[in-house]
């Protein structure tokens, strides 16, 4: 039998991630056949000639890259240019409007959300940036409490984001993953606080709700190690007094 060598990609690009979203409707055989066409070199006429053994060990090795564990990074070196985590906070309401109106249907539209979230960096706070290189791309590995406050991204415009979207669906989906999880979750702590302020909820209530969430954010993005505090928080300077 002929060896089959096969190259495991490093990440799952968000194009590609969009490409395998619609396996479970294919019949096994043929849900294999497409793990392998989408991730690897091989075409459909090559792979057919393999044998079932081969499909299967190859598909199941492959497949394990879908499953990586989702991190946020604040700054990431995507193509030879650094990108910023746009925080949504400071957004105009334009921008916060064509978020919402990609998120009805996300999977389609990760690629323009990636363009949306992550933009060039114009200007910086940093002396030095230490990168790691993970997921195919550098992302900066110093810790600092708010990273907000030591960049500036390009101002949001809807047409930059069109045009820069097909470029983004080369993007680590892990990360983007990531950063609309950290995105959702740092609403969630917003729309507590606004509901405590109005007595809606009591103090006590809003502190656990609080826990709940930061614990979720610890054991899914902590992970990205990226610009923010050691302390297993979110990196919002007034959620550092949470007690763990």
């Amino acid at each position: 039998m002929k060896e089959v060598q096969v190259k495991i990609p490093e990440y799952i690009s968000i194009g590609k991630h969009q490409e395998l979203q619609f396996l479970d409707q294919l019949q096994p055989l043929d849900r294999m056949l497409k793990v392998i066409q989408t991730l690897s070199d091989f075409t459909e006429e090559q792979i057919k000639e393999w044998p079932l053994q081969t499909i299967a060990e190859v598909s199941h090795l492959l497949s394990n890259v879908t499953v990586e564990d989702n991190e946020f990074h604040a700054i990431v070196q995507f193509k030879d240019e650094m990108y910023g985590f746009a925080n949504l906070s400071r957004s105009k309401f334009g921008e916060y409007l064509d978020l919402e109106n990609l998120l009805k249907d996300p999977i389609n539209n990760l690629h323009q959300i990636a363009a949306l979230l992550y933009r060039p960096i114009t200007k910086h706070r940093f002396d030095s940036f230490s990168f790691q290189y993970k997921h195919g791309v550098d992302t900066v590995t110093n810790n600092v409490k708010d990273p907000f406050k030591w960049y500036t991204i390009e101002k949001y415009d809807s047409e930059l984001r069109e045009e820069r979207s097909e470029m983004m669906k080369d993007f680590p989906t892990q990360i983007i993953l990531g950063a609309m999880g950290f995105t959702s979750a740092t609403a969630m702590l917003g729309l507590n606080s606004t509901l405590s302020s109005m007595k809606i909820i009591t103090e006590k209530e809003k502190m656990e709700a609080q826990k709940k969430i930061l614990k979720g954010l610890s054991e899914s993005i902590t992970g990205g190690g990226g610009l923010y505090t050691d302390s297993l928080k979110p990196i919002f300077s007034v959620l550092q007094e949470i007690p763990a």
